[in-house]
């Protein structure tokens, strides 16, 4: 009978634990929302085109809102029923650095962008702002966010992970995913190496090296039909599963995907922090 009442006592007292501020406004996944940003060297504009659950929140779940004002973008979500800011982050985009080029003065683009936050609990209100030259934001577009509206994105797709190093729990760690972009099935090993190859040199060097034991490392065996990557200016095109390629910009040595929500939907399997991406070239960029 006294282990029983132990037991129930166990039970209350864990009942009765306040609740943190993480689980007081959101689940333990994500919510992503995709959209382009559309415009020239002087316009800019975001168009919606898809809001999904993703079954990971690698975050803090200490920390929600960014202090320290880095990114040309950055985007606040507000609890609907308190109007009370509870995530907020700063970002950078390709179609920014697009905007400095001789073509955005002639011409109109679109590209590819994301964002994820944990997910709300209730309704919730998304802003995202852009920085003007005077270097202060201003909003340029606004979502009301229902989470039951939404369900699990369904463009995941199911490749082998592996966890190549693991120091802890995702919600006080920095976890970094390195996806395979250019290997072929039978490449995995050698993306495996590669990946080993990498993170190897990372930790040389600081604040990587001291702080080894606070960072993950995750790895996804994103297999390409063939190998390597697109290579414009010699004729060579690819088709890889993050649509990667050299002369970004007409630049030979730029390499870079435009294919962002195909980066999100792989690197979605894992929880992470940062995302990395290891082509198969021998290409120097």
């Amino acid at each position: 009978m006294r282990y029983w009442l132990f037991f129930i006592f166990i039970l209350v007292f864990q009942a009765c634990e306040p609740k943190s501020e993480f689980e007081k406004y959101f689940e333990g996944q994500s919510m992503r929302v995709d959209f382009n940003f559309f415009g020239n060297a002087d316009t800019e504009e975001i168009k919606l085109l898809e809001i999904t659950k993703e079954p990971f929140w690698g975050g803090s779940k200490t920390n929600f809102t960014e202090k320290l004002g880095y990114g040309e973008y950055k985007f606040e979500v507000y609890d609907s029923e308190l109007n009370k800011l509870v995530y907020s982050q700063g970002f950078c985009t390709l179609f920014e650095e697009w905007q400095t080029t001789l073509e955005a003065d002639s011409i109109y683009k679109e590209f590819a962008q994301s964002i994820i936050f944990p997910c709300p609990k209730k309704p919730a209100h998304l802003k995202i702002y852009s920085r003007n030259w005077e270097g202060n934001f201003e909003a340029i577009f606004e979502q009301a966010i229902n989470p039951n509206n939404y369900s699990q994105n369904e463009k995941i797709a199911h490749y082998p992970v592996v966890k190549l190093i693991d120091q802890g729990d995702p919600a006080n760690h920095l976890d970094i995913v390195l996806l395979a972009e250019g290997y072929t099935k039978d490449e995995m090993e050698k993306f495996t190496e590669d990946a080993r190859r990498m993170i190897d040199y990372l930790f040389e060097y600081e604040p990587y090296k001291s702080s080894k034991e606070k960072i993950n490392v995750w790895l996804v065996k994103s297999d390409s039909k063939d190998s390597g990557t697109d290579i414009p200016g010699d004729n060579i095109y690819k088709e890889t599963v993050l649509n990667s390629s050299f002369y970004t910009f007409g630049s030979e040595r730029y390499l870079m995907t435009d294919d962002f929500h195909a980066v999100r939907d792989v690197a979605s399997l894992v929880p992470y922090d940062d995302i990395c991406i290891l082509v198969n070239s021998e290409k120097y960029g």
